[in-house]
């Protein structure tokens, strides 16, 4: 038997993605306790309840991406800039001691 290498690879990635669309990233009323809670026009900022890590959070983009290097450059932009909203939000609601960034 042989086996077709690009066909398995086209179909695996066709399913990784059918997979990671249907998560709760993409997909946030997956996880009703996730919120979002500041955005713009290419990414959000979601929260959960969280017990230890108060105020942590995601920043992610509106349009899907299998990874970050696949950002566009107004995706970048709006990342940045979400990045200062949240960090006064949570200065403003959490006066955190530090920040990082991952």
């Amino acid at each position: 038997m042989v086996f077709n290498t690009r066909m398995f690879n086209n179909s695996l990635k066709r399913n990784i993605r059918k997979c990671f669309n249907n998560h709760v990233l993409c997909k946030l009323e997956l996880e009703p306790s996730q919120k979002v809670v500041v955005s713009n026009e290419n990414c959000l900022f979601t929260q959960m309840p969280q017990d230890i890590l108060i105020g942590s959070g995601l920043i992610i983009p509106k349009k899907h991406r299998e990874n970050v290097f696949e950002l566009s450059e107004d995706d970048w932009a709006d990342t940045f800039d979400l990045v200062k909203k949240v960090k006064a939000y949570l200065d403003e609601n959490h006066q955190p001691n530090g920040y990082n960034l991952a």
